[in-house]
């Protein structure tokens, strides 16, 4: 039970225990030792502004891509459905977190869609307080450093045929090899890299299992090149001007496994 004074807002548990968990970002942040400075309105705002931007969105993309790749290449989406089916007995099964994390094809279509979508493609600079080096390159201090995600996660050299969606590309005699984890950098890299990483993971697990197991789906007017593909960059990948997003249909429920295989 929590306890909220209207001066304020100011939270604490009714039992006065100062290291229970807050019930939100807003009241960690209020009731931790930050300055005052730091606990503003404007700082809240942007807190917000970064959770509702980086969050919601970022998985509801990565969502979409991923199932239209299924959609448009339905061998991949047999494959899959057929390794859920080994810990999703019935379209009503809710599997744990930890199962869905072992299964490498899942783990590798997940991956693969990250990779090709690129989804920030504006440089996401950060600066070094002292001087930094490079090989042989001196860096002087307060550079903004920066990379391009779109470039490396597109990069021929390497990942071949980049634009093709390949789910084996991160397979090994069907199991996941790490010889390309160095250049996957869809949730950035090195300290700074995105804070919410593990929580996006888990959602895209567990939502995306549901939904191929439960629902049958369709492409409507959707067109690759049109809906899916990165034409204008305002800082997040945007499709066509004339785009609608991707479209899709849900043409059935899928029956027990049992009854199907």
């Amino acid at each position: 039970m929590h306890r909220r004074r209207e001066n304020g807002g100011f939270w604490e548990p009714e039992d006065g225990n100062k290291r229970a968990i807050p019930p939100t970002i807003f009241h960690a942040i209020d009731q931790s030792s930050l300055p005052a400075s730091e606990k503003s309105v404007p700082r809240i705002a942007q807190e917000g502004f970064v959770f509702i931007a980086a969050g919601p969105d970022t998985t509801a993309r990565t969502m979409t891509c991923a199932t239209y790749y299924l959609l448009a290449n339905p061998e991949y989406l047999e494959q899959l459905r057929n390794e859920l089916s080994t810990i999703m007995p019935t379209t009503q099964s809710k599997p744990d977190l930890r199962q869905l994390e072992e299964l490498p094809f899942f783990r590798a279509v997940l991956k693969e869609t990250l990779r090709i979508m690129a989804l920030v493609t504006s440089r996401l600079p950060l600066v070094a307080p002292d001087a930094l080096m490079y090989k042989d390159i001196l860096i002087p201090p307060q550079t903004p450093v920066s990379m391009t995600i779109y470039d490396v996660l597109l990069d021929p050299e390497v990942y071949p045929h980049p634009w093709d969606f390949k789910p084996q590309r991160w397979l090994e005699n069907g199991k996941l090899h790490s010889r390309l984890d160095p250049f996957f950098v869809a949730f950035g890299r090195g300290t700074r890299m995105c804070a919410g990483m593990n929580f996006a993971w888990a959602e895209l697990y567990q939502v995306l299992a549901l939904v191929l197991m439960r629902f049958d789906l369709a492409l409507y007017d959707t067109i690759r090149e049109r809906d899916v593909k990165i034409h204008h960059d305002y800082f997040f990948g945007e499709p066509a001007f004339a785009s609608k997003g991707v479209q899709m249909r849900v043409v059935g429920l899928r029956n027990k496994l049992s009854e199907r295989m």
